[in-house]
């Protein structure tokens, strides 16, 4: 069973880094509530393409939250991933190639933090 589980995760690896580098690559600043949707309607496609159900509350002024269920049927206790999409960077901080993959260590805003999370609570799902 476990040799299954550890397969499938390394069959997931290139998707997972592309995943994570487009996501690092969309720009989404605190007070830009325009980039911040974009970061976060780019996480609701791949949800929803995995099969995940959504849920959007608009706001006026910051950026969208949203709830992302796997498995909302099933009748037991619910783990919950909580994360942020905004990075502290302005535009442009990380020049022309944002993300960048050196050595095996990808770099970029949000990489580690904010966004690194988000893809690894999807992928894990």
């Amino acid at each position: 069973m476990h040799k299954k589980f550890f397969e499938r995760l390394d069959s997931l690896e290139n998707e997972y880094v592309e995943f994570l580098a487009e996501l690092c690559k969309i720009e989404s600043p605190t007070d830009d509530k325009e980039s911040v949707d974009r970061a976060g309607s780019f996480i609701i496609r791949k949800a929803e393409e995995l099969g995940f159900s959504v849920k959007v509350k608009e706001e006026p002024k910051s950026g969208n939250p949203f709830v992302i269920t796997m498995g909302g049927d099933v009748n037991r206790k619910a783990l919950v991933y909580s994360a942020h999409v905004d990075t502290v960077h302005p535009k442009g901080a990380f020049g022309k190639d944002i993300v960048k993959i050196e050595n095996g260590i990808m770099y970029g805003p949000g990489v580690v933090d904010c966004k690194g999370g988000i893809a690894a609570a999807l992928y894990a799902m």
